[in-house]
């Protein structure tokens, strides 16, 4: 499976299946349209990518060309708009894989020698959902890693130093709440806040999540504004709880420190 880091990006060209493609436009159109494609708009998106014509795409969808070609359209029009490109028929497949691959390029260039602080891990078997996440933040300041897959999550998190981890609860080689319980069970790692992301959004999966103990839980579709916010709350409460950890350690220290001194003038004392 892909690997995917919105901080460092590996120099080769990834070209995407139609299925990834789709699932990254669905998301970005809801989020900024507030409504998904329809039926007959994917099934031209489809055609397209597979280079069939009005017509071809037109019997498919038992249509007539001349309203197919309407729906296409308005469909360019839209995917210009969402995606800041001109966006049409003829470039369809290449414009979507360069902008999605400039996009990776660009996050690699700007945050090489940045490095922020606040450093946040991904894990989601959706390359559209790392995707749309990565970018938002990492064009937000913080620095992104993303897996597809648990186990090279948990294996990353040894040898890295993360803020907060934003997991999705089911995945196929090993579920989000599997990879919560081997953080939390970490001396190392159980300070990291959390949060759930998911499809599901009933009452049972949510209080499921906050009995183990996750930060937060958010649901799909979501709005990156809201997430963005969520996001920089839990860093902030994170950093006040270190500070304070330190804090204690230090007058532990220097409580240790002076009565290591009173012991000693003791024993001068009595010499």
């Amino acid at each position: 499976k892909l690997k995917f880091s919105a901080v460092f990006v590996m120099n080769i060209i990834y070209r995407y299946s139609f299925s990834e493609i789709l699932e990254i436009i669905q998301q970005q159109v809801y989020l900024t349209k507030g409504c998904y494609l329809t039926i007959q708009e994917q099934e031209i998106l489809k055609g397209t990518w597979n280079n069939l014509s009005h017509r071809e795409i037109a019997e498919s969808l038992y249509l007539s060309n001349g309203y197919v070609r309407i729906i296409a359209s308005a469909l360019w029009k839209t995917l210009s708009s969402v995606f800041g490109g001109n966006i049409t028929k003829a470039n369809f497949y290449y414009t979507i894989n360069n902008i999605l691959q400039l996009d990776n390029t660009d996050n690699n260039n700007d945050h090489t020698n940045q490095y922020p602080k606040e450093h946040i891990l991904i894990v989601d078997d959706s390359l559209g959902i790392i995707q749309l996440i990565s970018r938002f933040l990492n064009k937000n300041g913080y620095r992104v890693s993303a897996f597809m897959n648990g186990n090279d999550a948990l294996m990353f998190l040894k040898n890295q130093s993360i803020n907060l981890i934003i997991l999705d609860i089911f995945m196929p080689d090993i579920n989000g709440y599997e990879i919560y319980e081997q953080v939390k069970s970490s001396v190392n790692l159980n300070h990291i806040p959390i949060i759930f992301i998911s499809y599901l959004n009933d009452s049972e999966s949510k209080v499921k999540s906050f009995n183990l103990g996750a930060n937060d839980y958010i649901t799909k579709p979501f709005n990156l504004q809201e997430l963005l916010l969520r996001v920089a709350y839990h860093i902030s409460c994170h950093k006040r709880e270190l500070a304070k950890i330190r804090e204690i350690e230090e007058c532990k220290k220097t409580i240790e420190i002076l009565l290591a001194e009173v012991s000693n003038n003791k024993k001068g004392n009595q010499e």
